[in-house]
């Protein structure tokens, strides 16, 4: 065998060497790409599906259960592409893709939850504040226009506020029970005046009435109760003077 032969077999083996090398590398950058893919993807549903599990039923309007919802079946959608032959992801496909037939075809219309729990409140208010940031990605990526953005952030903004003045309710009536009739009413205020700043179209208009109706009694109740505390006080100021007659007797004498 001649060396020039020699030296093209090495070369040969050197290249194939070369490229099987390059091409293990590109196979394992490949799955550990797909690996941080699926892992971001699964996380995504994760949280989607917290936000519609995580929220009280009829709490969250039509509009933005139907945006969280197709988000959810996008990314389903992009697992299923990912493991075509993964039937816990084709599964998890077609359930998110009957939630989101589902919403499309319930009334229009909101409800309005009262809630009672502050534990809950905190938690539902983190929930928005991640689905207002959720809103504000999708603008930026170009997902929605800005109309669109508006609308969803107005959702949002209006539930905050009525959380808010769930939570605020929820101090005045227990200031009720303690017959602290002037700190009830400076919460009732306090509701009255954030809902006052946040009532475009008039959402507010009857709770707002509501409230105004509240503060109205226990300002009687206010007053009965100051007046009682007063006529108290008077009685007790008479008591503590004691009986001194006995004093003027012991003059006399």
């Amino acid at each position: 065998m001649s060396t020039a032969l020699i030296i093209a077999l090495v070369g040969l083996v050197l290249f194939v060497m070369v490229a099987i090398a390059i091409t293990m590398q590109t196979v394992e950058k490949n799955k550990k790409e797909k690996r941080r893919l699926e892992t971001g993807l699964r996380a995504r549903a994760r949280n989607f599906q917290f936000m519609l599990d995580g929220f009280p039923e009829g709490f969250l309007g039509k509009e933005l259960r139907a945006l969280v919802a197709q988000c959810l079946l996008e990314v389903h959608s992009q697992l299923a592409t990912l493991n075509p032959k993964d039937t816990e992801s084709q599964k998890a496909k077609e359930k998110s893709q009957q939630l989101l037939d589902q919403i499309r075809n319930e009334a229009d219309g909101q409800k309005t939850l009262q809630l009672n729990d502050p534990k809950q409140i905190k938690e539902i208010q983190k929930l928005l504040g991640n689905l207002n940031n959720f809103i504000a990605k999708l603008l930026a990526s170009k997902r929605i226009n800005a109309k669109q953005a508006k609308a969803y952030s107005f959702q949002i903004r209006r539930l905050t506020v009525q959380t808010t003045v769930d939570a605020i309710e929820n101090a005045s009536r227990k200031a009720i029970k303690e017959k602290k009739y002037k700190l009830a009413i400076h919460y009732l205020q306090m509701a009255l005046d954030k809902m006052a700043k946040d009532n475009a179209g008039g959402i507010f208009n009857k709770r707002i009435e509501k409230l105004q109706g509240q503060m109205e009694e226990l300002g009687g109740q206010a007053d009965e109760a100051a007046a009682l505390r007063e006529e108290a006080d008077k009685e007790w100021d008479e008591i503590d003077k004691g009986d001194d007659s006995w004093k003027k007797k012991a003059i006399y004498d």
